[in-house]
């Protein structure tokens, strides 16, 4: 009995390790396929936050490439236009202050507003630095009207300013009036040149 008994525990025990090697036999072949699954799962994803990271990528790209270059384009446009200006500056100014200078040229202006209206009487306004080469360039060319003139100095840089004394206005042609005047003109010319060259 001793011998069917260890027979049986023996069968029993052989069955038990047959039906434990095939659940653990199962079970690791269910855990490679919950393991691939998983891994699979794993790739996708990383494939997945990849390609995101890459569509980010490009589109950070695209706005810093996009910024750079409204910001080259304002300033090229910013520096045309201070170019612009510091050439309509530059001549209109020294077109204004060159003629403004020109006291005998100022005097003959003088001189044929004066000849137009002789029996009037004149304020003109110069600077107070330029006061005595005025009054001298005007002495020169009409010393018989100097009488009917009151030349006064004022805070102006150049040139100067007449008045019909009692007809309320005058006439300015001091260098600020002049260069502005004149830059209309190479203001315009500048745009020309400016867009030509574009």
């Amino acid at each position: 009995m001793q011998n069917s008994l260890e027979k049986l525990v023996d069968r029993i025990y052989a069955d038990g390790l047959q039906k434990a090697g095939k659940e653990a036999d199962r079970l690791r072949e269910s855990a490679k396929i919950d393991a691939d699954k998983i891994i699979a799962e794993a790739k996708a994803d990383a494939a997945e936050i990849l390609k995101e990271a890459e569509r980010s990528a490009a589109n950070v790209k695209s706005n810093v490439n996009a910024e750079l270059k409204l910001a080259f384009d304002q300033t090229l446009s910013n520096l045309k236009k201070e170019i612009k200006e510091l050439i309509v500056l530059k001549t209109a100014g020294t077109g204004a202050q060159q003629l403004v200078s020109d006291y005998d040229l100022m005097a003959g202006f003088i001189s044929e507003i004066i000849s137009k209206m002789p029996e009037q009487n004149f304020s003109i306004e110069v600077s107070e630095s330029q006061k005595k080469n005025y009054i001298d360039a005007i002495s020169t060319r009409i010393p018989d009207k100097i009488q009917n003139l009151e030349i006064s100095g004022g805070k102006m840089k150049g040139g100067f300013t007449i008045a019909q004394r009692g007809a309320g206005y005058h006439l300015d042609f001091t260098d600020e009036t002049l260069q502005q005047y004149f830059s209309q003109f190479i203001r315009s010319a500048a745009m020309t040149i400016f867009k030509n060259s574009q």
